[in-house]
This record gives C-alpha cells, structure tokens and sequence, in this order.
C-alpha cells in the first residue's frame, strides 16, 4: 500500500516536470531538479535539452522502477504531436527530505518508427 503512495508521489513530481517545460514555467522546473542538473541557466537548459522534443507531446507506455525507498526511475515514451518522432525517455528522482522528490538525471532513447 506504501508502495503505491509512494509512486503516485514520483508520478505526480514527473507530471509537474514534463508540465514545467510545456509552459516553460523555469520556476517550477528548477524547483523539481536536483543540484546538478542546474549548473548552467536554466532557459538554455530547457531549450537545449527539453525544448528538443517541442513543447506538446504525447507521453506513453509509463512504467515506475523502485531503486530503493528513496530513489525511482520513471520511464515513457515521448511523442511528437506530429508523429514524427518518438524516444524513450527516463528520469531517475530522488526523494530529498523536505524538498520532496527532484529529478537528478534524465537520458533520451530514439525508439524506430
């Protein structure tokens, strides 16, 4: 039961995250990532890195990893709306006390059409 508590809070940090970067909100954004993730600016951070994938995309085939109690690796398939192009997209979050879940790291994968 804990368990599933615990995911709908990494689920719901992941969808305030993708929501950041859809209304370009760098406040929120910077609220849900962790330290090293914010070395540089964060409006060239969300262009270079988020913005690449435009702003609506369609997310798909999620699927919630438990690394341990405090850290989980979420994972979807991210979509253009145009269907053009599709990746596999992983964020590992960890939970940092009052700060709640941030995200530490992400990576993309280009699935094939």
């Amino acid at each position: 039961v804990m368990k599933r508590f615990v995911a709908n809070d990494v689920l719901t940090a992941n969808a305030q995250l993708l929501e950041s970067i859809e209304k370009d909100d760098v406040d929120q954004y910077v609220e849900l990532c962790g330290e090293d993730l914010l070395e540089e600016k964060m409006e060239e951070i969300m262009e270079m890195y988020e913005g690449e994938m435009g702003k609506k995309v369609e997310i798909s085939n999620p699927k919630i990893e438990f690394v341990t109690g405090t850290k989980a690796i979420v994972s979807y398939d991210r979509t253009t709306p145009d269907g053009e192009q599709t990746i596999r997209e992983s964020r590992v979050w960890s939970h940092q006390g009052t700060r709640g879940w941030v995200n530490v790291h992400f990576s993309r994968t280009p699935l094939l059409p």
